[in-house]
């Protein structure tokens, strides 16, 4: 009877629990594991994400620093000093502090850029994960959303994109992903550093930091979860990012305060007047438009997955689905507005109402691929995961070719929420929820689904981002499907940060598709393994703990040597785009043309849409022809701006525009030219003395009656002589340098 009692307590969950390794106690019982994945999901997609934002190019909050930081100097009443000293962003005043210690301006870009990859990767991924729970569909769903367009091709009234590859996208792309990761790391657990982002919000992007903090905030307050305790460390995270923020503002109000007043009514009526005629962000946005289709989409599902999907959602990603659930529908509603817009009051015109649909825009296919994968145990949705994937790679093979239409990937992801409208419910009460599938009938399907997706590698061997797309939706259908154990939780932590840094090689495909076909390779014997094992009646996880452990020692130390691989792989690609990226941006330093420019003194007039020549030059200019939008920002320097108009381009805010006017939110291209080419030299000196600028530089087509100091390909420059100077001679023949 001692030895069965013996027994009988040897046997018991808790002498178990006892018996079992530390190691495995922490990875069953903890909430190590969690934050394990986050922080791999985080460093992977962020990596990512540099690596493709390096070659973005020119940041216009580059621009601004120079002015904040003192290097560009400007007249007091200048209207584009004025827009570099009053908008408040913190992506003015750190670089600005940056310059100061000697960091160049193409570093800045090249780092901004980079950042802003960085933080959009790392949103989509983490909105991906926190409903999927899913490392490597997390890390591959911001490269499926950029390779396919999945969130590009629902903008409206604002750029939609993961990286600033135009000077001008900085601060909208960065705005929409830092409110996205915000609100993406409250679903992962992670709500002190939400709470930071969130009050901190305010001094990146003023309108998109005060709709993230709304939201955030009633969401916390919605939690019916949270407990008191728990909400005062977040209301304390929550001041210190108000109180950085206030900080900023500040410094803002400080470099602002020795601006010279101006009319206030007269600055109200011509920023009205550029919001109706010029402005090509403050528009309509068409009720038929996709992003409303999609925002409506997104308000149903995240409603019905609050009501039907709780218990089967991770914990922490409720969080996650109520700020999306508050955000699409009030985003749909201001895009409603917008189309009667002009009964709607100026600040919230000038507030750009249709951009807050951007954010359910980024988020809607993270939100599907994510609440899809989270019923992988379901046949069918495990079907229809694998499908969107195929369609996204036929998606990029179409892009490339121009052959096969495919459906726009915005249409795949509306009708796959709405598939998954109509059977939430049905999920929610156990028909399937958390199968794990381990009959020889799977694997059967799971090599088919492989033996197609290799077919297309072969038949697309020379399309590299096709393969690529492949070799990622192979890695992530695989992963998917291989059923859960005790032994392969440790491995599946190794393999987190070995296999998935290969993603990091992507520019180069052949790297990528050996590794995923090796890793495809191990999975699929597995599975043959496992098919074997249930044919012959034996059950999985004792076949894999008597037999399986040398083999996964040899797994462990092949994917920690493939680690090493892959990290020195992403290394060395990571300072091949660095450099590649630091050689395509000209500026005085390296080009001769900007280097004439950048010697002159006072400032500098541009033709109508020539964009960053002080970003390039270090020389402050007296208008920016292309970017006028700035109005809506500092409506204060519209006066100073309409007088420049109506005196050097011959235009007028208030005057009707002509026939074949586009609403650019600037100057046409060829706004100017003929007045300019008319325009005598006593005219252009008096001109420059009333305005202080010294040279005029245009288009290499254009033609002045002014000295040509340098021309190249794209641009000439011109210098304003004094008036003892102005002789015909002088005129008639250039003393300009062709520059090829």
């Amino acid at each position: 009877m001692g030895v069965v009692a013996s027994k009988r307590i040897s046997t018991s969950p808790e002498r178990r629990n006892v018996l079992v390794p530390r190691w495995r106690r922490s990875l069953e019982q903890s909430d190590h594991p969690w934050r394990d994945e986050v922080r791999q999901v985080m460093l992977l997609s962020g990596l990512c994400g540099l690596l493709l934002g390096l070659n973005c190019g020119w940041q216009i909050a580059v621009e601004s620093a120079q002015a904040v930081a003192g290097m560009a100097v400007y007249p007091v009443d200048n209207p584009f000093y004025m827009y570099h000293v009053k908008s408040w962003t913190l992506l003015h005043q750190i670089p600005a502090v940056l310059l100061r210690c000697g960091v160049p301006e193409s570093g800045l870009s090249m780092a901004l850029s980079g950042l802003i990859g960085a933080i959009g990767f790392q949103a989509v991924a983490l909105c991906a994960f926190a409903f999927s729970r899913h490392r490597l569909l997390a890390v591959v769903a911001p490269l499926i959303c950029h390779i396919t367009n999945a969130s590009r091709d629902l903008e409206s009234v604002h750029q939609v994109r993961l990286l600033s590859n135009e000077c001008w996208m900085t601060y909208g792309v960065f705005g929409t992903s830092y409110v996205l990761l915000a609100w993406s790391l409250l679903g992962v657990g992670y709500r002190r550093s939400a709470a930071l982002l969130m009050g901190l919000g305010l001094a990146i992007h003023p309108v998109l930091g005060a709709w993230c903090l709304a939201i955030g905030v009633v969401a916390l307050v919605w939690n019916a979860r949270c407990k008191a305790g728990l909400l005062r460390t977040e209301l304390r995270w929550l001041a210190a990012g108000l109180a950085l923020s206030g900080a900023s503002f500040a410094v803002q109000c400080l470099l602002a305060s020795g601006l010279p007043a101006v009319d206030g009514r007269l600055a109200r009526e011509l920023t009205a007047a550029f919001a109706r005629d010029w402005d090509n962000h403050r528009v309509r946005v068409p009720v038929n438009h996709f992003v409303m289709l999609s925002a409506a989409c997104a308000t149903a599902l995240c409603g019905v997955s609050l009501r039907f999907g709780g218990p089967s959602l991770p914990p922490r990603s409720i969080l996650l689905l109520r700020c999306l659930a508050l955000s699409a529908p009030l985003g749909l509603l201001l895009g409603l507005l917008t189309n009667w817009q002009e009964y709607l009051p100026l600040p919230l015109v000038l507030a750009m109402p249709g951009r807050f649909n951007d954010v359910i825009a980024l988020a809607f296919p993270p939100l599907v691929l994510g609440l899809l994968a989270r019923q992988r145990g379901n046949l069918a949705m495990h079907g229809l995961l694998s499908l969107v994937l195929v369609c996204c790679v036929l998606k990029t093979n179409m892009m490339i070719t121009h052959q096969n239409y495919v459906p726009a990937a915005p249409k795949i992801m509306v009708l796959v929420g709405l598939g998954l409208l109509l059977v939430s419910w049905r999920l929610a009460d156990g028909d399937g929820t958390g199968r794990v599938w381990r009959n020889a009938s799977w694997h059967g399907l799971r090599a088919a689904v492989l033996a197609v997706l290799g077919a297309a590698v072969y038949v697309w061997r020379r399309d590299h981002a096709v393969a690529q797309t492949i070799c990622i939706a192979s890695l992530a259908l695989v992963a998917l499907s291989h059923s859960p154990g005790l032994w392969r939780r440790l491995e599946a932590r190794v393999l987190g940060w070995s296999v998935a840094p290969g993603l990091l090689s992507l520019i180069d495909a052949t790297c990528l598709l050996k590794l995923a076909m090796a890793v495809v390779g191990v999975w699929f014997t597995l599975g043959l393994a496992a098919g074997a094992a249930w044919l012959t009646r034996r059950q999985w996880l004792p076949v894999v703990d008597g037999l399986g452990r040398p083999a996964s020692r040899f797994r462990f130390a092949a994917l920690a040597a493939l680690a090493c691989v892959c990290v020195g792989l992403a290394g060395g690609k990571l300072i091949k785009q660095a450099a590649a990226g630091r050689a395509k941006l000209q500026d005085w330093t390296n080009d001769p043309l900007l280097a004439a420019v950048a010697q002159g003194t006072g400032l500098t007039l541009t033709a109508s849409r020539i964009e960053l020549l002080q970003l390039q030059t270090r020389r402050g200019v007296l208008l920016y022809g292309a970017a006028m939008n700035q109005l809506a920002y500092v409506p204060n320097s519209a006066p100073k701006m309409n007088e420049i108009l109506q005196r050097i381009y011959g235009d007028d805010l208030r005057a009707p525009r002509p026939a074949g006017w586009v609403r650019c939110g600037g100057l046409m291209l060829e706004s100017g030219r003929q007045l300019w080419a008319e325009r005598e030299p006593e005219e252009w000196i008096r001109l420059a003395r009333e305005f202080g600028f010294t040279d005029v530089v245009t288009y290499a087509d254009w033609s002045v009656k002014l000295p040509l100091i340098a021309r190249d390909k794209q641009y000439a420059v011109y210098r304003v002589p004094s008036s003892e100077q102005v002789r015909p001679s002088l005129l008639t023949k250039s003393s300009g340098v062709e520059l090829r």
